[in-house]
C-alpha cells in the first residue's frame, strides 16, 4: 500500500467511524469535579454559565446531538447538570452530566426553574401569536392583522421592576439602530393604568410605543409572569422568540 493510498484510507477510516458513531469531541469549559465541590460552587457555575434563554446546542452523556426539548426535560428532572462547552465561535452549547452526588436544594431547584424557563419559551416559537386589539398611549392602534408583514418588537414590563426600567436605555439603542426600519414595530406592554405610565414616561425616556393595563396579554395570553421581557413577531404572524435578556432582540432582528 503507498503511502498516499494509506493516508486516504486512514482520513476515510475516521470519517466513516465518526459518522457511524455519531459522537463528538466535547470539552466543558469546567470539569464536573469542579462544579460539584459544594452549594456555593454548583451556584456560581449555574448563574455564570447556564443560560437557556439563548440559542443553544444539546448533547447527551455520550456526545451525541440531542433536540432541546429533551434536553431540558432532563436538566428538569434534577438528574443532570448542564456542562457548557467551550466554543471557538462563541456559540452557546451544553451537555448533559448524570449527577451522582447530592445537590442541596437552593441550586438545584434554581437550576430546574432555568429549565422551566426554557421549555416555556421553546414552547412559544413556531405559533402564531395570540390574538391582541392594542391602543397605544399616543392613541395608535395593533392588532393581528395590521401588523402583518411586520416585524414587531415586544416589551413586557411594569414601574416597579428595577431591571425593566435598567435596561430602558439599551433597548432605546437598539431602536435607534433600526429607525430607518418601516417593516419593525417597537411596541412595549405594561402593566399599570394610563395615567401612572404617562406621568412616568416624562421623567424616563423611553423609545418604544407604550400600552398601558396589558397584563391580560402577557400573563393570560402569553402566559408569563417574568418582567422584564421580550416578544418577537415575525411577519408570518407568528412568534419567533420570547427572550428575558434584550441582547437577545438584537442578536435576532440582525437575522431578520
Amino acid at each position: 500500500m503507498t503511502t498516499s493510498f494509506k493516508h486516504i484510507f486512514y482520513t476515510l477510516s475516521i470519517i466513516i467511524f465518526l459518522g457511524c458513531n455519531g459522537k463528538k469531541e466535547l470539552n466543558p469549559v469546567i470539569q464536573p469535579a469542579g462544579i460539584l465541590q459544594g452549594s456555593d460552587q454548583i451556584s456560581k457555575y449555574i448563574m455564570q454559565y447556564v443560560n437557556f434563554d439563548s440559542d443553544f446546542s444539546a448533547f447527551d452523556t455520550h456526545g451525541k446531538s440531542m433536540d432541546k426539548q429533551t434536553f431540558l426535560n432532563e436538566v428538569l428532572s434534577g438528574s443532570y447538570l448542564p456542562l457548557r462547552l467551550k466554543s471557538q465561535r462563541g456559540e452557546n452549547s451544553y451537555q448533559l452530566h448524570k449527577i451522582n452526588v447530592l445537590i442541596e436544594d437552593s441550586p438545584k431547584y434554581y437550576l430546574i426553574d432555568q429549565a422551566r424557563q426554557g421549555l416555556f419559551q421553546l414552547s412559544l416559537v413556531g405559533k402564531p401569536a395570540p390574538k391582541f386589539e392594542f391602543v397605544d398611549l399616543a392613541g395608535h392602534k395593533y392588532n393581528n392583522q395590521n401588523t402583518k408583514g411586520k416585524i414587531l418588537v415586544m416589551k413586557f414590563w411594569f414601574i416597579g421592576c428595577v431591571a425593566c426600567v435598567q435596561e430602558m436605555p439599551e433597548v432605546n439603542k437598539i431602536v435607534d439602530r433600526y429607525q430607518d426600519r418601516k417593516d419593525i414595530l417597537f411596541v412595549s406592554l405594561a402593566s399599570n393604568k394610563a395615567e401612572p405610565l404617562n406621568k412616568f414616561l416624562k421623567q424616563v425616556t423611553f423609545k418604544y410605543q407604550t400600552v398601558a393595563d396589558a397584563d391580560q396579554y402577557m400573563i393570560d395570553s402569553i402566559g408569563t409572569k417574568v418582567f422584564p421581557s421580550h416578544l418577537i413577531i415575525g411577519r408570518d404572524g407568528k412568534i419567533r422568540k420570547f427572550t428575558l435578556q434584550y441582547a437577545e432582540v438584537e442578536k435576532l432582528l440582525k437575522t431578520l
